[in-house]
C-alpha cells in the first residue's frame, strides 16, 4: 500500500477490517505494538494504519463500506478508541504537517466515504448522499462536537482541513441544522447531528481560516440559491401589509445560519484576542477578494445566483477586514457583524433583481426594509445563541 498501488474495494474493506480487529484485540498499543517509528510524524511513519488510510481515500466506495457504522465497527474504533501517533499535541502541529500524519489520512479517508470522491483530485459532487454517507458524517461529526456547552473543542489540526471540505460538501443540511427547529435532523440528506455539536465541530474546524472559509462559501452559495426560488412578487406585502411568510422565514433561518458561523468565528478570533500575527494570517486567508474561491468542488449555480453570492462574499469580507471596537468585545453581534451585512447585501441585490426601485427597497414601510429588519433580528440570535449556549461563552 506504501507503494500507492490500485486496489479493489472487497480487498481493502477486508484488510482494513482485519488490521482494525488486530489492534482492537491486542494488548500492546502504539509504538509496543508497532514498532519505534510508529510515533514518527515526519521520515518513515511506521503506523500502517496511515497507508492503508491513504489508498482508502482514493476509493470513496471501499472507504464508505469500511466506515459504515451500520456495516461494522471500524469507524466507532477508530474515533474513539484508537491512539494516533502524537495524540493530545496534535492541535499544536502546523497545519503542513500535520496533514502528512496517520490522522490526516484519516481524515481524508472519511472526506471521501462521506463525499463520495477522492479528496485527491476534482471530481464534481456526488448527489446526493446516501444513507451511508449520512451516518458516516453524522456519527464523526456528533462524536468532535462534545457534549457539554463549555467543551473547548481542540479538533487534531489534520482534520481541520478535511472536516471543512465535508461541512460544505452538506451545506444544505448545515443549513437546515443551524436555520431551522428540527431537532437535529436535516430534511436534505437525513444527518442526524445535534446542532450544538455541529457547531462545536465548525469552532474546531474555524482554527484552519482556509478550512473555515469553504464551509462560509458553501453556506453562502446555499443562502443563496434558496433565496432564488423566491418570485418577484415575494417582496411584495401580502394583504396585511407585511411580508410573505415564505420570504420572512427564509430570512429568520439565514439569519441564524450565518449568526452561527460569525459566532465560531467571534470564538476563535478572542481566544486569540492576544496574538496578532494569527489574528492578521486568519484574516488575510479568509479574504474573499485576496485569494478568491474555495478550491472544493460545489454545485454549479446560475449566473444571477452566482452574482448574489459575489455580492455578499465581497461585503462578508470587507467587514472582516475593518477593524473592531476593543471596547465592544463583550457584543459579538456588533464586534463581528459581516455576516449580517452580508445577507442585507443579499436581499438588495435579489430585490433590486425582481424590478423594484431604489426608492422601493429604501421605503420605510417596503417588505425589502422589513426584511433587513429581520436580519438584524436572527442574525444577533443566531450569534449569542452559538457563543453562549454551545460554546459556553460569556
Amino acid at each position: 500500500m506504501n507503494a500507492k498501488g490500485n486496489f479493489d474495494k472487497g480487498f481493502l474493506t477486508k484488510v482494513g477490517t482485519d488490521l482494525v480487529d488486530y489492534e482492537r484485540g491486542n494488548k500492546l498499543k502504539g509504538e509496543q505494538l508497532w514498532g519505534p517509528d510508529w510515533n514518527n510524524v515526519v521520515g518513515h511513519q511506521g503506523d500502517p494504519m496511515r497507508n492503508l488510510m491513504q489508498v482508502m481515500s482514493r476509493n470513496p466506495e471501499a472507504s464508505k463500506e469500511f466506515f459504515d457504522p451500520a456495516v461494522n465497527g471500524n469507524l466507532d474504533y477508530l474515533l474513539k478508541d484508537r491512539q494516533w501517533p502524537n495524540q493530545g499535541n496534535e492541535h499544536n502541529q502546523m497545519d503542513a504537517l500535520a496533514r502528512d500524519t496517520a490522522r490526516g489520512a484519516f481524515g481524508d479517508a472519511l472526506e471521501a466515504a462521506t463525499t463520495g470522491r477522492d479528496p485527491h483530485g476534482n471530481q464534481p459532487p456526488v448527489r446526493p448522499h446516501d444513507a451511508a454517507m449520512a451516518r458516516i458524517m453524522s456519527d464523526t461529526v456528533n462524536h468532535f462536537g462534545g457534549d457539554a456547552a463549555g467543551h473547548a473543542t481542540e479538533l487534531p489540526a489534520a482534520l481541520r482541513r478535511p472536516f471543512g471540505n465535508m461541512i460544505a460538501d452538506y451545506s444544505a443540511d448545515t443549513y437546515e441544522i443551524l436555520g431551522k427547529e428540527l431537532a437535529g435532523h436535516s430534511e436534505t440528506t437525513g444527518l442526524t447531528i445535534d446542532r450544538d455539536k455541529l457547531i462545536r465541530t465548525i469552532r474546531g474546524v474555524a482554527e484552519d481560516p482556509e478550512a473555515f472559509k469553504a464551509i462560509h462559501y458553501a453556506e453562502s452559495q446555499e443562502l443563496t440559491r434558496r433565496l432564488d426560488t423566491y418570485p418577484a412578487d415575494a417582496f411584495k406585502p401580502d394583504s396585511t401589509g407585511h411580508p410573505k411568510p415564505g420570504i420572512d422565514g427564509f430570512v429568520h433561518e439565514a439569519g441564524q445560519v450565518l449568526g452561527a458561523l460569525s459566532g465560531a468565528q467571534s470564538d476563535v478570533m478572542t481566544h486569540h484576542h492576544d496574538d496578532v500575527v494569527f489574528q492578521n494570517n486568519w484574516q488575510a486567508k479568509m479574504n474573499y477578494h485576496l485569494i478568491g474561491t474555495p478550491l472544493t468542488p460545489l454545485p454549479v449555480v446560475g449566473d444571477l445566483v452566482q452574482r448574489m453570492v459575489d455580492v455578499g462574499t465581497s461585503e462578508w469580507a470587507n467587514g472582516l477586514n475593518s477593524k473592531a471596537d476593543q471596547d465592544t468585545q463583550a457584543d459579538l453581534s456588533k464586534m463581528f457583524n459581516s455576516g449580517e451585512n452580508q445577507l442585507k447585501k443579499m436581499i438588495i441585490a435579489r430585490a433590486g433583481q425582481a424590478g423594484l426601485t431604489e426608492a422601493e427597497i429604501t421605503a420605510t414601510a417596503g417588505v425589502p426594509q422589513a426584511l433587513l429588519r429581520g436580519v438584524s433580528e436572527s442574525y444577533g440570535t443566531g450569534v449569542n445563541q452559538t457563543y453562549r449556549n454551545a460554546l459556553g461563552g460569556r
